[in-house]
């Protein structure tokens, strides 16, 4: 900086630097100085909304973004700005836009597993439930371990009466995040629901288990406030 102090590319990775350091006011005001130097330095609005999104600016960040994608114009580097663009629409309940913009996430990357992740998830929420589907096969597709995508997979199976694929994806979610409770409890229901009922029991059993150690953690640290707030 001391050598560069008018470069736009300068500030910007400094903000990055200081901002993978959690040093966020200091990042913001990094990124606002390399757009106020270069403003067709398209990675400095993406950067800046990032740490809007974070502080809940989410207005201000979703312009930025849409600056960026100007800037960005078709290229493969736009896929992650219209993906982010998509998560501050979904943030807004603006369920349509934010499939527009997953949809053009993944015509720009076609193997954008979390992007088609998404898509699947918002379809859902569209009430499109064959899209829905469609985006989550090909997420579990491109990137098999991805146990969000797994999840949701399965769960929309379970939900179809399509228990025995759920029961496939449920599984494979939970051999990436085997204490996910979410994943847990639908596979239980699945195995429920397919007759396997000795399978169920020890995934009931292992979420019991969570439950504990999940109200002994709490417990701590109601003990911990309390005795904090005695000294």
């Amino acid at each position: 900086m001391r050598l560069r102090p008018n470069s736009g590319n300068a500030h910007n990775q400094l903000g990055v630097a200081l901002s993978r350091f959690v040093e966020i006011k200091a990042a913001r005001e990094e990124f606002e100085k390399a757009l106020g130097l270069d403003a067709n330095l398209a990675e400095a609005p993406v950067n800046l909304s990032l740490v809007l999104a974070q502080a809940g600016e989410f207005d201000p960040a979703g312009e930025h973004l849409d600056r960026a994608i100007e800037l960005q114009r078709n290229n493969r580097a736009a896929a992650y700005t219209h993906y982010l663009r998509a998560k501050v629409w979904g943030t807004q309940d603006q369920i349509q836009k934010s499939i527009a913009k997953l949809q053009n996430a993944v015509q720009l990357r076609p193997d954008f597993a979390e992007a088609w992740s998404d898509l699947g998830g918002m379809r859902r929420l569209a009430l499109d439930h064959v899209g829905a589907v469609q985006a989550l096969e090909r997420a579990v597709a491109v990137k098999p371990d991805d146990a969000l995508a797994q999840y949701r997979l399965g769960q929309l199976y379970l939900q179809d009466g399509q228990a025995l694929k759920g029961v496939q994806h449920l599984k494979q979610a939970l051999s990436y995040a085997p204490n996910d409770r979410a994943t847990l409890y639908n596979l239980m229901l699945a195995l429920r629901k397919t007759g396997r009922l000795e399978e169920a029991k020890p995934i009931e059993e292992r979420m019991t288990e969570l439950q504990h150690q999940s109200d002994r953690a709490s417990e701590v640290g109601l003990t911990a406030s309390v005795l904090n707030a005695k000294e």
